[in-house]
């Protein structure tokens, strides 16, 4: 019998079954306790191991493996048999054994995970968790790793969470003392006398560069993140100018050459066109044009940084007046940017959309050209599609265009097909999604249990948005990418 076991430490011994002995010793680089394996051919005469995110650690040739009777492979006949070994008197617990699909006896093609294709075309392909809790769990982390290479940074760098820990009267000694704070900050040291929280960001920045992730964070001026003393109505105009740029650059300064990408500013012309409440706490206070001095004061942290302007935008209906509103808004804001030199790289578009509502190729395509006009390139997006059949969770005013779909998950692979295939269109070298599954996205964390908007189900099983998107990664013409 032909034998490979592979112990805890990631060592394969090779039994060839011509003695009791091992004829082959091998070692699998960067093992991390979880191993894929694949036959490249029927009889097991190539395998190759890889880790979660398809990088290869260990290539095979069995039958040409020096000193070991293997020219027919590990499992000649066809038949393989998988098992665990135990210590004695150890026990051991084999928890839901699955076979997803039965075997045919056929040889099928490896199917490469989204992160694979997206990285042989050279494309940025995001996706985020809400927070770094969600990464403990094996299968989201699974999931993530395989489909994106650039992981976007949402709860965990807010100020309500890097900030939890200052009290009031440090606030108060950052506004007494802020000659000698915004002196020290703009010398590139983060002032030492304030307690910071930065445990949630580090666990999810080693998560990424483990992974061989770029890294995006979010919301350096976004709305409802803050501590709750800023709400309270103390701080005066002034004062909370101080305190954002304090904000603003702290965090940047503590990533600056980590962090490759910061969102400047998120939903500028949804909270500043709607305010009111938390969401649109800063535009209550100010015009929009203090994401300008968010930009600039990013840019004085870290020089190096590609900076977005993200927005809350999609491309469904055209008779709702939301849409041109924050259409114009955002348009008008780019040019602005270029006018008076602000340091904006990227445009970012989030793409929320709705299977009663579906986004339009041929207008998504004319306004990402009217972007591209303007001199910008654009950052990943983030990409979702709504299944909610009663109601658009995020804007409950967003009418309807399709009163019935028949196959909602059909025509969520659609809407997610020709995201895609729009970026692809314009010539974007960048794509993302606004989560992983449907269980822990942000619409279930918001309070929408019917959205499902993912590309993975609530158990992390593939839906068809999640094969439409590879199938349009292997079969979109390279070239269309400059």
């Amino acid at each position: 019998m032909h034998e490979i076991f592979i112990n805890r430490n990631g060592e394969v011994d090779v039994y060839d079954g011509t003695s009791d002995k091992s004829v082959a010793h091998l070692k699998i680089d960067h093992f991390n306790g979880t191993v894929y394996v694949y036959s490249v051919d029927t009889q097991g005469k190539h395998l190759v191991f890889n880790n979660a995110n398809g990088d290869i650690l260990l290539d095979v040739d069995f039958s040409k493996l020096p000193g070991a009777q293997l020219q027919d492979g590990l499992f000649p006949d066809k038949v393989a048999y998988i098992g665990l070994i135990s210590s004695p008197y150890a026990s051991m617990t084999i928890q839901t054994p699955l076979v997803s699909e039965l075997p045919d006896g056929m040889y099928h093609p490896i199917q490469k995970t989204l992160r694979q294709l997206a990285d042989a075309r050279g494309l940025t392909f995001s996706a985020s968790s809400l927070n770094y809790s969600q990464l403990s769990n094996p299968s989201y982390y699974q999931s993530l790793t395989g489909m994106a290479n650039q992981y976007v940074i949402a709860g965990d760098l807010d100020p309500q969470v890097v900030f939890a820990k200052l009290t009031p009267k440090d606030w108060e000694d950052i506004l007494s003392n802020w000659d000698k704070v915004s002196n020290e900050i703009d010398h590139g040291n983060i002032p030492s006398d304030y307690s910071y929280d930065w445990h949630q960001a580090d666990d999810v920045v080693y998560f990424a560069q483990q992974n061989q992730m770029s890294i995006r964070a979010q919301h350096l001026i976004w709305g409802p993140d803050l501590p709750d003393i800023f709400y309270k109505g103390v701080f005066s105009t002034p004062e909370l100018e101080k305190l954002l740029e304090f904000m603003v650059k702290v965090r940047v300064l503590k990533y600056k050459g980590v962090i490759q990408e910061w969102d400047g500013a998120d939903e500028a012309c949804a909270r500043s066109l709607y305010p009111g409440g938390k969401d649109g706490f800063w535009y209550t206070h100010f015009p929009i044009d203090i994401v300008d001095k968010v930009f600039i004061w990013t840019h004085e942290a870290d020089p190096a940084a590609k900076l977005v302007f993200m927005e809350d935008l999609n491309f469904g209906s055209r008779e709702w007046p939301t849409y041109t509103r924050l259409s114009q808004c955002y348009l008008g804001q780019l040019k602005k940017f270029k006018n008076n030199k602000i340091p904006v790289d990227y445009a970012g578009l989030e793409m929320n959309s709705w299977i009663f509502d579906p986004p339009s190729e041929k207008i998504m395509i004319d306004f990402m050209n009217q972007v591209k006009g303007l001199g910008y390139q654009f950052a990943s997006a983030e990409a979702n599609a709504v299944l909610s059949p009663d109601k658009y969770p995020a804007w409950p005013g967003r009418p309807k265009t399709i009163s019935k779909v028949d196959d909602p998950l059909t025509a969520q692979s659609q809407i997610y097909h020709d995201l895609l295939e729009t970026y692809l269109t314009v010539g974007s070298r960048a794509f993302g999604i606004s989560g992983v599954d449907d269980g822990n996205e942000w619409y279930a964390w918001a309070g929408d249990p019917e959205a499902h908007s993912m590309i993975f189900d609530a158990n992390f099983t593939p839906k068809p948005a999640y094969f439409a998107l590879q199938d349009l990664l292997t079969n979109f013409p390279a070239y269309s990418l400059p």
